[in-house]
């Protein structure tokens, strides 16, 4: 018995179908396992080859900056600006191995940063 032509534009239409389906889930695999073998992977770390310059903090403000209260006061300090241990600026240096400048004296006002600083 002869085949119907429209059964063998289904054929075909199924055949192309199940090819673009295929490919298609080829693709999506292929991209899944780059994303994932490019995801793995970390950048290299370039890390500087001389010495990195040291660090130095400096304090500026009034007495909220010098630690006034009930801290200790500074050893060798003058005490006329109050500066304290507990001074924050004082801790954080501390805390990263920087040197401190430490410029902050009770009563300081903007103008003062205009001013030589007396140590």
């Amino acid at each position: 018995m002869p085949r119907h032509p429209a059964s063998r534009t289904s054929r075909r239409l199924a055949s192309a179908t199940r090819s673009r389906v295929r490919g298609a889930a080829l693709a999506a695999a292929v991209t899944g396992l780059l994303l994932v073998a490019t995801g793995c992977t970390s950048p290299e770390v370039v890390l500087p080859t001389g010495p990195a310059a040291p660090l130095r903090v400096v304090s500026l403000g009034d007495s909220y900056s010098t630690g006034t209260g009930p801290a200790e006061p500074l050893p060798g300090d003058p005490g006329v600006c109050g500066r304290t241990v507990a001074s924050s600026v004082r801790v954080a240096a501390a805390a990263v191995g920087a040197e401190l400048v430490d410029a902050a004296c009770d009563g300081a006002t903007t103008a003062d940063l205009a001013a030589p600083v007396e140590r």
